[in-house]
C-alpha cells in the first residue's frame, strides 16, 4: 500500500515540474512577442495573455473534477 502512495507522490511531483517548465516556456514566448510592441500595449498584452493562459489551464483541469462520471460532481 505504501508503494502506491509513493508512486502517486512521484507522479504528482513530475506533473508539477512539467507544469512549471511549460509555464516558464510560455512566459518566455510571451516576452519575445511583446518585446516589439510599444510600451503602452506591452503591459496590456502580457496581462491579457497571462489571463488567457490561466483560463485555459483551469478549463482543462476543472471538467475532470466536475463531470458526473468522475465522482466529483454530486446532484
Amino acid at each position: 500500500m505504501e508503494s502506491i502512495w509513493l508512486e502517486y507522490v512521484w507522479a504528482l511531483l513530475i506533473l508539477i515540474g512539467l507544469e512549471g517548465l511549460l509555464s516558464a516556456d510560455n512566459a518566455l514566448v510571451l516576452a519575445v512577442i511583446a518585446k516589439h510592441l510599444p510600451e503602452d500595449q506591452k503591459k496590456e498584452r502580457l496581462i491579457t495573455e497571462f489571463l488567457w493562459h490561466l483560463f485555459f489551464d483551469l478549463e482543462l483541469f476543472l471538467p475532470f473534477h466536475l463531470s458526473p462520471t468522475s465522482g466529483g460532481y454530486r446532484r
